[in-house]
């Protein structure tokens, strides 16, 4: 079954639209610039683990980036802390549902999460955006041990510089769910950016 193009620009409408309201929602705070990778934090009042925000820029095409992005049996080699991903339904090349794993340190669970991604391109053709957004799903039953996140909402952005250089954005705001220590809330909002934006650079990149 195909999702319709209406139902899918709704999915994409509703991501952009729940980043946008996080922005106004809070304050952003930059707190590292290291490798060529800026990482900022999103300060929500009541949140446990903020919002953040990394950005590099990539020696690379947009295409070639949104391309191995695609490929999410590889998300586990690049993706912070990612111990499993994959398809759970497939509807074209651009739209998909996917599962996600993360492991987490001891004696924290891991978390999980059902995902609608989509992959749309402005009309000028200049920036490829990828939004991902968690939904109620079924189709993948949570396993043991492992607390499903009630709200991950993100993107990542590939805006073209150049022929063969691509500034990429990567944005979440997640509520993971029960609680965890306060050091590992900061931990995850700078090496999850940085990490994850640093691996996926050294891959894409020729």
């Amino acid at each position: 079954m195909r999702l319709a193009p209406l139902f899918l620009a709704c999915i994409t409408a509703m991501s952009l639209a729940t980043l946008a309201y996080a922005e106004t929602a809070g304050t952003w705070k930059q707190i590292d610039d290291d490798d060529g990778i800026r990482i900022w934090k999103l300060e929500i009042p009541g949140v446990e683990v903020p919002g953040f925000r990394g950005e590099t820029v990539m020696n690379t095409s947009a295409e070639s980036v949104a391309a191995y992005l695609k490929h999410v049996e590889l998300h586990t080699q690049w993706m912070y802390r990612c111990s499993e991903s994959a398809f759970v339904k497939r509807f074209d090349e651009d739209t998909a549902i996917v599962y996600n794993r993360t492991d987490t340190p001891w004696p924290v669970w891991d978390r999980d999460a059902v995902l609608d991604t989509a992959f749309v391109t402005s009309d000028d053709n200049k920036v490829i955006t990828l939004t991902f957004k968690n939904i109620d799903s079924k189709l993948r039953p949570l396993p043991d041990n492992v607390i499903r996140m009630p709200r991950l909402v993100g993107s990542y952005r590939m805006e073209k510089l150049a022929p063969d250089r691509t500034k990429v954005t990567y944005t979440v705001e997640v509520d993971i769910g029960g609680s965890v220590p306060d050091w590992m809330a900061e931990m995850v909002a700078r090496d999850m950016p940085y990490k994850t934006l640093l691996k996926l650079r050294n891959r894409v990149t020729p």
